[in-house]
């Protein structure tokens, strides 16, 4: 095509008329697409991680036993494997998007199985030093979420907000991110077209890389306005339709609450959101694939071609419509039954996971924000001990003063071991692992991260008041010498990691974790081992204290249950 490059706002029409004159197309495609990508593809790609997992002999993957699972080459070129059948199912989501793209650019219409037989064509590429080149521009865009060009099968991949929030602790960590992220941002704005290209030209992708990197060198401002307007744009019209809807069906409910409103309300919300994902990210792509093919940056050669069929395809498109109905109908109804009955109740330890990694505290806030829901915890500091039970509800008419705990078993049991017996730290800390008392890597443990974040939820219970635990002051016990604890046994002492908040005269909370000696009449001196112990002082009650296993599988399951029979005998 001959070289013409358009103005922003002309590209921008172009983009939007694209996007609606074949919107009933995108959809039908599209939906199909994220059926087949995130049913299918997740559904081979959760068998073959279960597949290494149980080649391994562990019976999970995570931080501290990865140096395990790596240290095997068998565990190795499976898990090459498993990125590889990754990276597949990303480029045929990639591919096909953008072959039926360019199919209306080009007056060509292609057809569903032209798009899949030409993505598929296109995957030989991977079959060579391409792949690794590919991966590590995937992995470059995690830090960024959603920016950009996702896919179906990675939409939740991102890096969660803990991880974040730990690195943004120091000036340092929180400068150098804001720079990590600006750079990773440009970066990935300046090889935008490497994957188009890859698809739409004979190129490999480093080759294409280059190339992208030359198309937005003097235009990359220009390729920015074009993105932000068509986001704008179709933003607006999002926000527009779902304010008329939850309006108009708002009221709606208010006047009929009946299961058909409610589903009604539910399925078109759903539908509306589930369009807007998919228009956003076709647009995209349409953007990319005029811009390149203005700079004559498209060499494609189109195999299998398969002319569309329009009477198959309003059928299948019908299909699609009616199958999306049907899907969310059944998500409405099953809520709406389950909101309304009085005998059922729906336990769960992962959070809401679509806007929260699982088991963290953004998944937890979300299931709370979704209403209908209690969230129970007293599992989380202590184990086995009550004690979260006990100061909420058996102690909540004091004013607590001080919390004192002894909270993780691993510290305890190592600064047991070496001030009783005399062992050094490297010896204890080995025999706790072998014991299962610690993890393979210690470090949340004998760091004390462990215990701050147990003081944290501690705090939030007892004064009603919430501590990030990145916000308190923390030191572990590694740097506790054996000199250290002799002269504190010489007094008649012992020293125990200590995690502590206490109410001053004047209503001033302060808050460490840190080892600290205590007398041997303290209560707290004489929990030993994998223990735990939690010491409160209320106004009323005085000085109680907790005790018992703090881990374990028994007496954390003993915390669980109680927990489930609560709420079931609340709910009746």
């Amino acid at each position: 095509m001959e070289n013409q490059t358009l103005p922003v706002w002309k590209t921008v029409r172009f983009v939007l008329n694209n996007l609606f004159s074949n919107k009933f197309m995108y959809v039908r495609n599209a939906a199909f697409l994220q059926f087949f990508v995130s049913f299918v593809g997740f559904r081979i790609l959760s068998t073959l991680f279960k597949g290494i997992i149980l080649l391994s002999g562990q019976s999970n993957f995570n931080f501290s036993n990865m140096k395990l699972f790596f240290s095997s080459p068998i565990i190795i070129l499976a898990f090459i494997a498993y990125l590889f059948a990754v990276i597949l199912f990303v480029f045929i989501e990639f591919s096909i998007l953008t072959f039926m793209v360019y199919g209306t650019i080009s007056k060509t219409h292609f057809s569903w199985r032209t798009s899949l037989k030409n993505a598929f064509g296109e995957v030989r590429e991977f079959f060579s030093p391409q792949f690794i080149y590919f991966l590590l521009y995937l992995l470059t865009l995690l830090p960024l979420g959603k920016f950009g060009m996702t896919s179906f099968l990675t939409d939740q991949l991102y890096i969660p907000n803990f991880i974040t929030e730990e690195i943004q602790k120091t000036p340092t960590g929180a400068i150098g991110s804001i720079i990590l992220y600006i750079v990773l941002a440009y970066f990935h704005l300046r090889f935008i077209y490497a994957i188009p290209l890859q698809i739409l030209t004979n190129h490999c992708f480093l080759e294409n890389m280059k190339t992208s990197w030359g198309l937005t060198k003097k235009k990359l401002w220009r390729h920015i306005g074009v993105f932000i307007l068509v986001e704008v744009v179709l933003s607006l019209i999002g926000f527009l339709v779902t304010f008329i809807l939850t309006i108009t069906l708002g009221y709606l409910s208010s006047i009929m609450d009946n299961v058909f409103i409610v589903t009604s309300l539910f399925v078109l919300s759903k539908l509306v959101i589930f369009f807007m994902a998919i228009y956003t990210k076709i647009s995209l792509v349409i953007i990319l694939v005029k811009l390149a093919d203005d700079q004559d940056a498209v060499d494609v050669t189109i195999k299998h071609h398969i002319p569309e069929i329009p009477f198959k395809s309003t059928i299948i498109t019908v299909a699609a419509f009616i199958g999306l109905t049907i899907y969310y109908s059944g998500e409405a109804i099953t809520k709406y039954h389950w909101e309304n009955s009085s005998s059922a109740a729906i336990v769960a330890h992962r959070g809401f996971t679509e806007y929260g990694v699982e088991n963290s505290l953004e998944a937890l806030e979300a299931a709370a924000k979704e209403g209908g829901c209690e969230i129970r915890i007293e599992a989380c500091v202590g184990g086995g001990i009550p004690a979260l039970t006990a100061i909420t509800e058996a102690l909540s008419g004091n004013a607590f003063s001080e919390v004192l705990g002894i909270v993780n078993g691993t510290t305890n049991y190592i600064l047991t071991k070496m001030g009783d017996e005399g062992l050094p730290y490297d010896e204890v800390l080995r025999d706790a692992q072998a014991k299962g008392f610690a993890e393979a890597d210690p470090t949340a443990d004998v760091e004390g991260i462990d215990c701050a974040n147990k003081l944290s939820i501690l705090m939030s219970l007892v004064f009603d008041k919430y501590v990030a635990p990145k916000d308190i002051p923390t030191e572990g016990i590694t740097k506790i010498s054996m000199d250290a604890l002799a002269a504190a046994k010489e007094k008649n002492c012992k020293i125990k990691l200590i995690s502590k908040a206490a109410l001053d005269e004047n209503g001033v909370l302060s808050y460490s974790v840190k080892p600290m000696e205590l007398p041997a009449s303290h209560p707290l001196s004489g929990v030993s081992n994998e223990f735990n112990a939690i010491y409160v002082t209320g106004d009323a009650v005085g000085e109680v204290m907790f005790y018992g296993r703090g881990a374990g599988a028994l007496p954390t399951g003993s915390a669980v249950v109680g927990d489930i029979i609560s709420v079931m005998k609340k709910i009746g």
